[in-house]
C-alpha cells in the first residue's frame, strides 16, 4: 500500500515537474516570440525613419535640382537652389557639393566652385563625382580661380569619360573648338558635342547644343558655315532653357544672319533671354532703346536696361551707359560720369573703353587735354584688339601738341593700319590728300595717285573723284579724258557731286568729248542737286 502510495506520488511529482518545464518552456518560448516581435517592429520602426530621412534628402536634391534648371513650374532660382543643396550636404549628401559648386561658379566664386568639385570627388558619389571631375576640369581649361592648365583639363575630362560621364565630352569639344593644346578642329569639336547632347544633365546638353550653334555659325577648320544648322542647334539649347542660345537667336534675327531680318522677333527672343537674366540680352535690349532700331527711341529705357546689364557685370553696358553720359542722351550730359563708366568698362580689358578714354584725354571732355594719356590709351585700346584706335593715334601725330611732337610719317603708318584694319577708306584718302597737297611731306602726285587707287578699290567715291580730277589734270598719271569721265560718272554714281562736276567740266569744255553745252548744264544741275541734299542731310 505504502509501495503504491509512493509510485503515485513519484508520478505526480513528475507530472508537476513536467508541467512546470512545459510552463516555463512556453514563457521562454513566449518571451523570445515577444522579443523577436519587438525586435522586428523596432527594425521596421528604423526602416521607416531610415527610408523617410533618404526621401526627406532625395526631395531636397530634387527641390534644388529644380530651382537650379528652372521648370516649366519652378522659377529658375540659385539661392533657393543653394538652400536646398546646403540642407542636403548637412544630411549627409555629398551629391549636394557639385550643384554647390556649379552656383557658385554661376557667381564668380570659383575658389568655392574648385572646393565643392573636390569635395564631391573625394567622396565618389555615384555619377555627380565625375560630373564634378568634369566641372574642375572645365576650371582648368578657362582658368577661373586657378592657372590655366589644358593637360590638367584633359586629364579630367577623359576620367570622366572613362567613367560614364558622357556630358564631359563637352570637355574636349572646347579644346578642340579653341584650339587650347591641340590643333583647331571644328569637325572634331562638334563629335564630342554630339556625344555630349546625349548627356541626362539639362544644362550640359544645352551647353553642348549651344557650341555646335556657335561653329556652325562661325569659321571653324573643316567644318562649312551653315546658318540653318546653326540656328537649329541654337533652338535645342533655348527649349533646354539656355538663355545664350535665346539671345543668339535673337542675334541672327537682329542682324538678318541665315533669317530674314525681323527686329520684333529679335526683341521678342532678347527679352526670353533676358527674362533668364541674361546680361547681353538685356544690354542688346538697351542698345536697341539706344539706337530706336525696332522699337521707337528712348533712352530712358536704354539706360534701365543697361543698368540691368550691369548688374550682372556686362562690360558692353557699362561702354554703352558711358556713352548715354558723354552725349547727354536720356540724362544730363556729365563727361565725369562718362569716364568713370569707360575705366570701369577699361579695367576688365573693353578696347572700346579705352578708345573713349583716349578720346575724352585728346578732345579735353571732362579732363584736361593730354595728348600723351591719349596716346598711351589708344595704343593701349589698339593692342586689346580696337582697330579703330589707329584713327586717333593718326590724329595724335598728326596734330602733334599737348606733350606729343607732330610725326607725319607716323601718322601715315597709323592712317593706312586703320584702312587695312577697319576695311574704312578713310585713311588711305587722307594719306593721298597729305601727298597731293605736300602738308607735313614732300608734295608727290604719284604717292597720292596710289592711295587714291586703294579707296577707290574700297568703292570710295570721293577718291573716285580725286582719282578723275588726276586723269583730267595729268597729275600723277598721264593725261587720260576719257578715264576722267568713266570715273567721274562712276564717282557720281556711288555719291560723289565732284564727279558730276567734273563730268559737266568735259562736256562744257569738249575734253574727250564733244562740246555739249546742254549736258554740261544738265551734269552742273545734278552737281548742285546732290551738293544740297548732302549739306542738308
Amino acid at each position: 500500500m505504502k509501495s503504491n502510495e509512493k509510485n503515485e506520488t513519484t508520478k505526480s511529482n513528475i507530472v508537476s515537474k513536467s508541467m512546470i518545464i512545459v510552463g516555463v518552456i512556453a514563457i521562454v518560448v513566449g518571451i523570445t516570440a515577444g522579443l523577436l516581435v519587438g525586435n522586428a517592429r523596432n527594425k521596421a520602426k528604423e526602416q521607416a525613419v531610415a527610408e523617410a530621412f533618404l526621401a526627406e534628402i532625395e526631395a531636397l536634391v530634387q527641390s534644388g535640382k529644380d530651382a537650379y534648371h528652372g521648370t516649366d513650374t519652378v522659377t529658375k532660382d540659385f539661392a533657393k537652389a543653394s538652400e536646398h543643396f546646403t540642407q542636403a550636404l548637412d544630411k549627409g549628401d555629398a551629391r549636394a557639393n557639385y550643384y554647390l559648386g556649379r552656383i557658385a561658379e554661376e557667381s564668380k566664386d570659383y575658389a568655392k566652385a574648385k572646393e565643392c568639385y573636390e569635395q564631391c570627388i573625394a567622396s565618389e558619389t555615384d555619377t555627380v563625382s565625375d560630373l564634378s571631375r568634369f566641372a574642375l576640369g572645365h576650371l582648368y581649361q578657362s582658368g577661373n580661380g586657378v592657372d590655366t592648365d589644358y593637360a590638367k583639363a584633359k586629364e579630367y575630362y577623359e576620367q570622366a569619360i572613362a567613367n560614364g560621364c558622357v556630358e564631359a565630352n563637352n570637355g574636349l569639344g572646347d579644346l578642340y573648338q579653341g584650339g587650347y593644346d591641340v590643333e583647331q578642329d571644328g569637325a572634331k569639336a562638334i563629335e564630342y558635342f554630339t556625344l555630349a547632347a546625349q548627356g541626362n544633365e539639362k544644362d550640359w546638353v544645352a551647353y553642348a547644343h549651344l557650341s555646335m550653334g556657335v561653329i556652325c555659325a562661325g569659321k571653324y577648320p573643316n567644318v562649312t558655315q551653315d546658318y540653318a544648322k546653326a540656328l537649329e542647334n541654337y533652338e535645342k539649347a533655348a527649349t533646354l532653357g539656355d538663355a545664350s542660345a535665346m539671345s543668339k537667336i535673337g542675334v541672327m534675327y537682329y542682324d538678318g544672319t541665315g533669317v530674314e531680318q525681323d527686329y520684333a522677333k529679335a526683341l521678342e527672343w532678347y527679352e526670353k533671354a533676358a527674362a533668364l537674366d541674361n546680361a547681353n540680352a538685356l544690354n542688346r535690349i538697351g542698345v536697341m532703346y539706344h539706337d530706336g532700331v525696332g522699337v521707337e527711341q528712348d533712352y530712358a529705357k536704354a539706360k534701365e536696361y543697361y543698368e540691368r546689364a550691369i548688374a550682372f557685370d556686362n562690360v558692353s553696358a557699362m561702354y554703352n551707359l558711358g556713352n548715354l553720359y558723354a552725349d547727354g542722351k536720356g540724362v544730363e550730359q556729365n563727361f565725369t560720369t562718362a569716364l568713370e563708366w569707360f575705366e570701369k568698362a577699361a579695367e576688365k580689358d573693353f578696347a572700346s573703353a579705352m578708345r573713349a578714354i583716349g578720346d575724352m584725354y585728346l578732345q579735353g571732355y571732362g579732363v584736361e587735354a593730354d595728348w600723351t594719356k591719349a596716346l598711351e590709351w589708344n595704343e593701349k585700346a589698339y593692342e586689346h584688339g580696337e582697330a579703330e584706335s589707329c584713327l586717333s593715334i593718326a590724329c595724335i601725330y598728326e596734330g602733334g601738341q599737348y606733350g606729343v611732337a607732330a610725326d607725319y610719317d607716323k601718322a601715315i603708318e597709323w592712317l593706312e593700319k586703320y584702312s587695312e584694319e577697319c576695311g574704312d577708306s578713310y585713311g588711305y584718302e587722307r594719306i593721298a590728300a597729305r601727298y597731293y597737297s605736300g602738308k607735313g611731306v614732300e608734295q608727290d602726285y604719284t604717292k597720292a595717285f596710289t592711295y587714291y587707287e586703294k579707296a577707290a578699290e574700297m568703292e570710295s567715291a570721293d577718291a573716285m573723284a580725286w582719282l578723275a580730277i588726276m586723269y583730267f589734270g595729268g597729275d600723277g598719271v598721264e593725261e587720260d579724258y576719257a578715264k576722267a569721265m568713266e570715273l567721274g560718272l562712276k564717282a557720281y554714281e556711288l555719291g560723289s557731286p565732284d564727279g558730276a562736276y567734273l563730268v559737266s567740266v568735259l562736256y562744257g569744255e569738249g575734253y574727250g568729248v564733244e562740246r555739249d553745252a546742254a549736258k554740261a548744264a544738265e551734269w552742273n544741275d545734278k552737281y548742285e542737286a546732290l551738293k544740297a541734299e548732302q549739306n542738308e542731310s
